[in-house]
């Protein structure tokens, strides 16, 4: 069976590019991900390589991510930036990455008292801004439901939840019962509980810790490394817009002449020289070679 894409050219219409499988409603945004979504329709595609399984999937990522069952390298393209781990299974992905982290060209700036983060895009900096209100911005809109998240993202997976049809990926290892409604989920799982693959590593000087998640690295810096960062009074509006305080616990002075910026540890000076003074951090990562 032959299909074909049509395309509506209604402004009103968010999704224009709807599938005319029989019986299939979806629509995308955008054409190549009609064409992606018109495989699952079709065969499958992308075979396991490995010899003696049989495994085979409708589109590349997720044989990607099956590949990790077999303990193989899902992302190949590694970020060279010194000091940073990151790696991605796609090069757009590793372009996209040097962009938004290590692109000295930010114009979006948190005002925050002591916050000196800066970002590439306007709606990075919304979503970093949450981290110092601790407000979510997306709301569930289901009746009932009171949840709310930091990310659309976050919110639509955890839209799915209140589809009766929804799609759900069960583990099968070790008589595990978890299930996750999708299938990059269930990989995470399976890397950081049954492999115990821990992939995210704190970066504190004489640190050696390393965990699965990255979200438990993060309450691990909060509750050890910044335990001295937290304030011990509400931040007053005249200190807030006159910075008075802003020094007190930082003892680490800026390496460059007529910067007026302190921190309280080197990790933080390190971010702020790639920051705003790249053409020092540079120096410096040559003459760490």
């Amino acid at each position: 069976m032959e299909i074909k894409s049509v395309i509506i050219f209604d402004e009103k219409v968010e999704r224009p590019w709807k599938c005319n499988y029989e019986g299939c409603d979806k629509a995308f945004k955008v054409n190549f991900k009609l064409k992606r979504h018109q495989i699952s329709h079709t065969d499958r595609p992308f075979k396991c390589p490995v010899s003696n399984c049989e495994k085979s999937y409708k589109r590349l990522d997720h044989l990607q991510m099956h590949s990790i069952v077999h303990g193989q390298d899902t992302k190949p393209f590694k970020c060279q930036m010194v000091g940073c781990k990151s790696s991605f299974s796609t090069k757009h992905h590793l372009l996209r990455h040097k962009k938004q982290i290590h692109d000295v060209n930010r114009p979006y700036k948190c005002d925050n008292l002591g916050c000196d983060e800066s970002f590439t895009q306007e709606y990075i900096l919304r979503k970093h801004k949450t981290t110092h209100t601790g407000k979510k911005l997306y709301p569930c809109n289901e009746s009932d439901c009171d949840k709310s998240f930091s990310t659309s993202t976050k919110l639509r997976i955890h839209g799915r939840t209140h589809n009766p049809d929804r799609i759900m990926y069960p583990c099968e290892l070790d008589n595990c019962d978890k299930y996750y409604y999708e299938e990059k989920a269930l990989y995470k799982h399976i890397k950081a509980v049954h492999e115990n693959i821990r992939s995210f590593d704190c970066e504190e000087v004489g640190c050696e810790k390393s965990f699965t998640y990255k979200h438990v690295l993060n309450k691990h810096i909060i509750a050890v490394h910044k335990e001295e960062d937290k304030p011990n009074h509400k931040v007053t509006k005249l200190e807030h817009l006159t910075g008075f305080g802003y020094d007190k616990g930082r003892n680490i002075d800026c390496i460059v002449k007529g910067c007026t910026y302190k921190f309280k540890r080197q990790y933080d000076l390190n971010r702020h020289l790639k920051s705003k003074h790249p053409e020092i951090s540079e120096i410096n990562e040559i003459n760490e070679m």
